[in-house]
């Protein structure tokens, strides 16, 4: 990986990542209102995840050779794997509930981006295992510190996106450590 600016300074932009999630979801919620249906729970996730897939790739492309396609994967991760969170699990906001709706969105979005970037990106397994991690203790903070989540938003409050960005900032510190160590 090669960095046009210091490591320092890339890691804490990338923090400001986690601004996608509340754009995306405010996005979402304004355009398709509630995610309370599996349809309206595919819609609104496609459109948060396009958000938060843009935001990722703007930041990810410094380093990365990763496309658009990044944009894409994000997109349909959200939308399908809130979509299916939804059908499983239903509105209920129980601290169960909340875990599985993380855990089903961070797979489906680890698998779809893995798929989006394992040809051009060394080591990029890490990342999809720190977004199956951060996808439930991300929802699962935001939970816990009393945001409400009855208003069933498609992603989660700003707190657990902060927790989300810095997991997948050291996910991106291991896969540059790994990958400068092959060489």
């Amino acid at each position: 990986m090669q960095f046009e600016t210091r490591p320092i300074v890339f890691y804490g932009l990338w923090l400001l990542t986690f601004l996608g999630m509340p754009i995306g979801g405010g996005l979402a919620r304004l355009i398709v209102g509630p995610a309370d249906t599996v349809v309206r729970s595919l819609l609104a996730g496609a459109l948060a995840g396009a958000v938060i897939g843009l935001a990722q790739w703007l930041m990810l492309r410094q380093v990365r050779p990763i496309g658009p396609v990044w944009i894409a994967a994000t997109a349909a991760g959200l939308g399908l794997g809130f979509a299916l969170a939804q059908a499983l699990v239903g509105n209920s906001m129980g601290a169960t509930e909340v875990a599985l709706r993380g855990l089903i969105c961070g797979a489906v979005i680890a698998a779809l981006q893995w798929l989006a970037s394992r040809d051009v990106v060394p080591n990029a397994w890490i990342w999809s295992v720190a977004v199956f991690i951060g996808w439930p203790l991300a929802w699962t903070i935001t939970r816990a510190i009393g945001v409400d989540l009855s208003q069933n938003w498609v992603v989660f409050g700003a707190s657990g996106a902060i927790v989300f960005a810095i997991i997948t900032a050291v996910a991106l510190g291991v896969m540059t450590r790994l990958s400068v160590q092959i060489r």
